[in-house]
């Protein structure tokens, strides 16, 4: 048993023999004061606020037995503010309401019906609105619980319990401001707090321990106890006034000083002790003697009790004992205990299986013998850490083994302030971390491996872009064969007639004509072969260009085709009410052979899918309509054909590689492939196809900027 807690034993049992308060109203003019009041050296300042004759208004709680909140008002601190208020000649009106201690704070920070509180701990929140005396009443601050509530060691034991306390008391500021494990039950008085305890409204009780104990005693709430002391010192308490008064409580604290032992003690044993007189009557004797028997009776019992209490935290530390040993008993993990410098004060047997050491070698050993050599900095660094109070979370280094080889351990541990030693647990992560270096270095195999493949797919889509290209040259060549037919037999004509003319034969032409027409006709030929070589050219650079260019451009090439074979093809621009030409709107940024490229694929599948559609409708027309538009992130390009439809499960697999539906020989399956590879992942757009009352339509959704 420690001081404090004897302390506390002996305050409680001088509480065990509280008189009433009647009692003691009727004996309290029949005790003698003894003061110096005579040496109190007043200002001028208190003089003068003394000769206001203010009426001062004093709250009286139901805090006994400081304060009783009965007809006329008693307790220690209304004795003192009465002999006080005496020797001063100042007129007191005590408040006896039941006014709850929050609303009472305000009204006395507010001046508004109160003037001064009797009891209040000083604190530097509560000294901006209130002037304090000097401390005059004191006793610790302690948790009351019920006798058959689990042991309470310390206030850590109340974490996730409820605990009762008064609100707007100091308890109540403390105890939010830096205990929000603990639940509070705000009352509105102490007894109400103590009796929510009783009632089981709360695990606990924590408060003044002369006002607690006398409360318990004079309601009888039997089933209460002193738990254990609260870490927050002693209840200092002083006399609190509002703050445009500093006179009165300055006179207070002059008065309190100068009175002396006996008066002090005199109003206190009033309320907390049983005076013997000499001079008793057989009577009295008798009465006294009781009882004392009593008294004793109560000493025994509290002994009796406390063995009991005792007896039950040793009963849980041999618990916790047991506990402990059975932690340090599991081999899983390694469990340490060691002093700051790395001596070995208890280990696991976790230590034998990972290291390969007996117990024997392992006792009485510094931990750092057994660290890796470029550890030892880092693990020392550590440990300074953890002597400054820090808790290491997760921390890695190497033990040797027996075997000469070493360990990897990951740590985490926390240090005991007082005695500085280490508490730590760690496990053996050697195999994890030889496993996560093995998926490692397969993963980064695995990354070689995937861009050697992505390079080979690479290589293979840039073959497939050159085959695509080689057949887009054929198909070229091939339509520029159609486009030069008729200019090469108009040239051949003309120059025919140009040599009859030299014959003499007369034509509606003269040779002026003749010649110019011949250069006309050369001209178209040397276009088409410009455009022709546009389209092959292997620059690639971003610019500016005009989506209606570049359509007019490939359709150059595949004009003569389509008019052999009976193809109207037109280009309309929609969306538009600019009243310049629409065609000077359609301006995009990216680049503009890739996309004549795209436009060829289709055309030409177009084309092919027309003159399938014809085999078997001769007398339907050919049509492929060509629109711009606008779209909400750009332009549209839609390339609509005369066609059967596409039924939906193929309609999905047309941009796949090498996937057709033309007849073997005719296609490559790589056209609409490569362009949804260009559209897609050069020009940042869209590429998809639907089934029209036409036929079939490819739409183009590009964005005005490809980046």
């Amino acid at each position: 048993m420690n001081i404090r807690s004897f302390t506390t034993i002996l305050i409680y049992l001088s509480l065990l023999f509280v008189p009433t308060a009647a009692s003691i109203a009727s004996d309290l003019e029949y005790v003698p004061i003894v003061s110096n009041s005579d040496e109190i050296v007043l200002s001028e300042a208190e003089i003068k606020w003394l000769n206001k004759k203010h009426t001062v208004k004093v709250r009286v709680a139901e805090a006994p037995p400081y304060q009783i909140r009965s007809n006329p008002p008693s307790g220690i601190a209304v004795d003192y503010i009465k002999l006080i208020a005496k020797i001063h000649d100042i007129d007191i009106a005590f408040d006896i309401s039941p006014t709850p201690w929050a609303q009472a704070l305000e009204m006395l920070r507010d001046k508004n019906g109160l003037d001064m509180v009797l009891t209040i701990k000083p604190t530097p929140e509560r000294e901006e609105y209130i002037s304090f005396t000097d401390n005059y009443l004191t006793s610790p601050w302690v948790i009351f619980n019920r006798n058959q509530d689990r042991f309470v060691g310390d206030i850590s034991s109340l974490y996730g319990q409820t605990v009762a306390v008064q609100e707007g008391y100091v308890t109540h500021e403390i105890l939010e401001r830096d205990y929000p494990e603990i639940k509070l039950l705000l009352k509105d008085s102490t007894e109400n707090a103590v009796r929510a305890v009783s009632v089981k409204e709360a695990d606990a009780f924590i408060g003044d321990l002369t006002i607690g104990s006398y409360i318990i005693q004079y309601y009888g709430y039997s089933n209460l106890k002193v738990a254990a002391p609260a870490p927050f010192g002693n209840h200092d308490q002083a006399m609190g006034i509002r703050k445009d008064w500093p006179e009165l409580s300055s006179i207070i604290s002059k008065t309190l000083i100068s009175f002396s032992p006996e008066v002090h003690s005199s109003i206190f044993n009033r309320w907390l002790y049983v005076n013997y007189q000499q001079g008793m009557m057989w009577k009295d004797v008798t009465k006294w003697a009781s009882v004392a028997g009593v008294f004793a009776l109560v000493i025994i019992g509290i002994i009796i009790y406390w063995n009991r209490l005792l007896k039950k935290e040793i009963n849980e530390r041999k618990k916790n004992e047991i506990i402990v040993e059975k932690f340090f008993q599991q081999p899983m993990n390694l469990h340490l205990i060691a002093g700051i410098d790395g001596t070995i004060h208890r280990f696991n047997t976790g230590w034998n299986s990972a290291l390969g050491y007996s117990e024997e070698e392992l006792e009485g050993t510094n931990f750092f013998d057994f660290v890796h050599p470029d550890d030892i900095a880092i693990t020392q660094k550590e440990m300074e850490k953890l002597s400054q109070g820090e808790i290491t979370f997760y921390f890695e280094n190497r033990y040797r083994h027996k075997n000469g080889k070493y360990r990897l351990f990951a740590w985490s541990a926390i240090v005991e302030e007082k005695d500085q030693l280490v508490y730590a647990v760690a496990s053996d992560i050697t195999e994890k971390k030889e496993f996560e270096s093995v998926l490692k270095e397969t993963n980064e195999q695995l990354q070689l491996r995937v861009r050697e493949e992505v390079e080979k797919n690479n290589h293979k889509e840039k073959l497939l872009f050159e085959h695509k290209r080689f057949v887009d040259m054929g198909q070229m060549i091939s339509a520029i064969a159609h486009q030069w037919r008729q200019p090469l037999n108009n040239i051949s004509l003309t120059s025919q007639m140009l040599r009859d003319i030299d014959k003499g034969h007369v034509y509606s032409m003269n040779k002026a004509d003749l010649y110019t027409q011949q250069n006309e006709i050369i001209e178209y030929m040397s276009k088409t072969i410009d455009d022709f070589r546009n389209y092959f050219s292997n620059k690639k650079e971003k610019h500016n260009f005009s989506i209606i260019d570049e359509i007019h451009s490939t359709m150059n090439l595949v004009n003569a085709q389509f008019n052999a074979l009976a193809i109207m093809a037109h280009i309309k621009t929609e969306g538009s009410n600019n009243q310049q030409g629409k065609e000077d709107l359609f301006v995009m940024h990216g680049y503009s052979g890739e996309f004549r490229q795209v436009l060829l694929n289709i055309l030409i599948n177009a084309k092919d899918a027309v003159v399938d559609f014809r085999k078997n409708h001769p007398d339907e027309d050919g049509k492929i309509v060509i629109s711009v538009g606008y779209d909400p992130v750009g332009y549209r390009v839609s390339i609509e054909n005369t066609g059967e439809n596409i039924p939906d499960e193929i309609l999905t697999r047309i941009f796949q590689p090498y996937f057709t539906t033309k007849a073997e020989g005719k296609g490559t399956g790589i056209g609409l492939y490569l362009s949804r590879m260009i559209i897609e992942n050069e020009m940042n757009g869209k590429i998809y196809a639907e089934n029209t009352e036409l036929g079939v339509a490819l739409h183009l959704l590009l964005p005005k900027n490809s980046n």
